[in-house]
């Protein structure tokens, strides 16, 4: 078996050149030596109580006695993540905490629903799981969060997966934790394919608040418990679908551009491409550098959350110069009385439950102005 990449929970360092900013913190994990420090270990909801047991006890596998690993414990884009009490099935009750000063969490992870890829280990559905409590919203990324778990029990060489349905069957509880508490929720499908800094289709993000698409430093929602009580709340789990685009050219290089450049494709909310009113990025994906010259095409993947629709647009841009759209620049793009939009048939709609969607778009306007010569080539 290959060595397990590292992973960056945090994956919102977004790649999306000038469109949007690069934010959130990160923290890698190693799972061929899976402690990520600073936390105690889980257990599941039934598992403690008031009996005088150690929440933190290890079921099984391989974590030392400080903690840092739990070895094993069994949509739409969200508003805010979804912190409910109930739903269609009441949800079991949570053990007090061992200590009466403090308060216990039992987290109940609710995935959307998703077809899975039997034949495709990226997005089968077995992967890894990772949780991590903070006692705020906007950790940095040298602050070792209160708690962790990552299930299941990871080997001292390599690394294990399970079905996400198998992770998620039983709430996780936390034991001995403040009033207000974060829960930042990650499940990584593609473990082979993760990489730092990077976002990768087949991570599946919880507890962050994304209601606005792709954002810069993306806030934990807050979790509020009561001292001396067990809470079990619901946490809705969103998936990074494949996006998949390819980009053709049917305008014309402005003052002598070759249609070679960075290319960085993205999904709108709406039409709207007023830069002073863009509307919220919920997919991306980009190329170091394209070739779109004559009748070549390139292919972006990246990737899109929550269920659209949206509107994919792209930029290649051919002088490589500064800005969200520089001179040169070309773009997928219609004239909407003084303003561009994104063209009609740019509209990105899939089934509520895909977790691979394509488009194809063209780049049909070149942005005018002064550009200088073109030192933008692809290999």
């Amino acid at each position: 078996m290959r060595q397990a990449p590292m992973l960056v929970p945090a994956l919102f360092a977004l790649l999306a050149g000038g469109f949007v900013a690069c934010g959130g913190s990160t923290e890698s994990i190693d799972f061929e030596n899976a402690d990520p420090g600073g936390g105690d270990v889980t257990a599941d909801a039934g598992d403690a109580g008031n009996d005088g047991e150690d929440a933190s006890t290890v079921e099984e596998g391989g974590a030392d006695e400080d903690g840092g690993v739990d070895a094993e414990s069994d949509a739409d884009i969200p508003d805010a993540p979804d912190f409910v009490d109930g739903g269609d099935e009441p949800l079991p009750p949570c053990p007090g905490p061992v200590d009466d000063t403090k308060a216990a969490l039992c987290l109940a992870i609710d995935p959307e629903e998703i077809a899975f890829l039997a034949n495709d280990e990226r997005f089968d559905g077995k992967g890894i799981l990772y949780v991590s409590i903070y006692d705020k919203a906007n950790p940095s990324d040298v602050e070792a969060p209160l708690q962790t778990h990552i299930a299941p029990g990871q080997p001292g060489t390599g690394y294990a997966t399970k079905s996400l349905a198998e992770l998620t069957a039983t709430p996780i509880r936390f034991d001995g934790l403040p009033e207000t508490v974060y829960a930042r929720v990650f499940f990584v499908d593609d473990v082979e394919g993760a990489k730092p800094d990077t976002l990768v289709p087949g991570t599946w993000v919880g507890g962050l608040a994304l209601s606005n698409g792709f954002v810069e430093n993306a806030p934990i929602e807050p979790i509020t418990l009561e001292k001396g009580k067990g809470t079990t709340v619901k946490l809705s789990l969103a998936a990074l679908r494949k996006l998949t685009v390819e980009v053709s050219r049917s305008a014309n290089p402005a003052q002598g551009g070759n249609a070679q450049g960075p290319l960085t494709v993205i999904a709108l909310a709406s039409q709207n491409l007023d830069p002073q009113q863009m509307p919220n990025i919920f997919g991306l994906g980009e190329l170091p550098c394209a070739d779109v010259s004559g009748s070549k095409k390139a292919t972006v993947e990246g990737v899109v959350f929550g269920k659209g629709p949206y509107w994919v647009t792209g930029l290649l841009n051919d002088f490589n110069g500064a800005g969200q759209a520089p001179p040169g620049s070309l773009v997928s793009a219609q004239i909407s009385g003084l303003s561009l939009k994104v063209p009609d048939s740019n509209k990105l709609d899939y089934a509520a439950d895909a977790y691979t969607v394509s488009h194809s778009i063209s780049l049909n306007f070149a942005v005018p102005g002064q550009t200088g010569p073109d030192n933008a080539s692809c290999p």
